[in-house]
C-alpha cells in the first residue's frame, strides 16, 4: 500500500533531504507536496488528503501548531520534525507523539513513519497534539500520556501524588485517590520528572510529588503524604532529601 504525505518544512534543504531519505529508505511513502509555509501546507492537505504529514514547528509567521487552527479535526497521522532543544523532546515523548529530530536518521523516519501508518483514534490524537503544546508553552511538563491497558490515560502531572515501583511496572496514585498500573520502569518516570523540581526519588520504590507530603518524621525516616500513605525515605537518601527539603515547598494535600 502507498501512503501520501506532505511535507510543511520553511527551509527548502531540509524539505529536500527528507523527500530524498523518504524515497531511499520508505518506498511505501508518496511525497504529494512539499510546502514552505502553514497556509501553502493547509491548501496541500485539502487537495491530496494525506495520510502523514512532517510537520516543522518552528516556522515564521505560523508555527506548526497553527495548522490545526485551520484544521481542527485532522484525518491524517502527524510526525514532527524539530530541532529543539532536550526539553521540548521531552515534552514530545510524554505526550506520546511522534517526532524526528534534525539532522533525520533513517533509522528514526523508518520507525515514525511505520507508527504513523496505522491509524489513530481521532479523539486520541487531538489529545496528543494538545499535551504536546501544553507542554512545550511551560516551563515544566504539565501532561503526560500515560500507556494503561486500553489506550492513553493523559494526566496532569500536578495531580499525581506519588509513584510505586512494582517489578518492571509502576503505579500511579492520583490526587482523586484513584490509581494507574502502567507497564513502565519506575526509571522512566525519574528521568522524565524529577529533574523538575517537585517530583523526588526517595527509595527505589518509590517517586513522590513534594506537593503532597503532609509531614516528614525524621526519626522514622517516614513521609506523610496526602493521602495518608505513609512512605519510607531510604536511608542513604535522608540527608539528601533534608537538604532538599529546604529549597521546596512541602504541600497541603495538593
Amino acid at each position: 500500500m502507498v501512503y501520501q504525505a506532505v511535507i510543511i518544512e520553511d527551509e527548502e534543504n531540509a524539505a529536500a533531504a527528507l523527500e530524498l531519505l523518504l524515497r531511499a529508505c520508505c518506498p511505501e511513502i508518496a511525497v504529494a507536496a512539499s510546502c514552505r509555509s502553514v497556509p501553502e501546507g493547509v491548501l496541500s492537505i485539502h487537495k491530496c488528503k494525506p495520510d502523514i504529514v512532517f510537520l516543522d514547528i518552528e516556522m515564521p509567521i505560523y508555527n506548526g501548531f497553527d495548522l490545526f487552527k485551520f484544521i481542527p479535526e485532522p484525518e491524517f497521522g502527524v510526525i514532527f520534525t524539530t530541532a529543539y532543544s532536550n526539553y521540548a523532546i521531552k515534552a514530545f515523548e510524554v505526550s506520546a507523539v511522534d517526532y524526528l529530530l534534525k539532522p533525520l536518521e533513517a533509522e528514526a523516519l523508518v520507525a515514525a513513519v511505520k507508527k504513523a501508518c496505522i491509524r489513530q483514534d481521532k479523539e486520541v490524537m487531538l489529545k496528543k497534539l494538545a499535551a504536546v503544546k501544553e507542554n512545550l508553552e511551560s516551563e515544566k511538563l504539565k501532561k503526560i500520556a500515560l500507556p494503561i491497558s486500553d489506550g492513553l490515560a493523559f494526566v496532569e502531572v500536578d495531580s499525581i501524588e506519588y509513584f510505586e515501583a512494582e517489578g518492571v511496572y509502576t503505579r500511579i496514585f492520583l490526587k482523586d485517590k484513584s490509581q494507574l498500573f502502567i507497564s513502565k520502569n519506575i526509571k522512566v518516570f525519574d528521568d522524565i520528572l524529577c529533574k523538575q523540581g517537585n517530583f523526588l526519588r526517595i527509595h527505589r520504590t518509590h517517586i513522590v510529588n513534594s506537593g503532597f507530603i503532609l509531614q516528614y518524621h525524621r526519626g522514622e525516616g517516614l513521609l506523610t503524604m496526602a493521602s495518608g500513605a505513609h512512605l519510607r525515605i531510604a536511608r542513604e537518601k535522608k540527608p539528601w532529601f533534608e537538604e532538599t527539603v529546604k529549597t521546596i515547598r512541602l504541600g497541603n494535600g495538593g
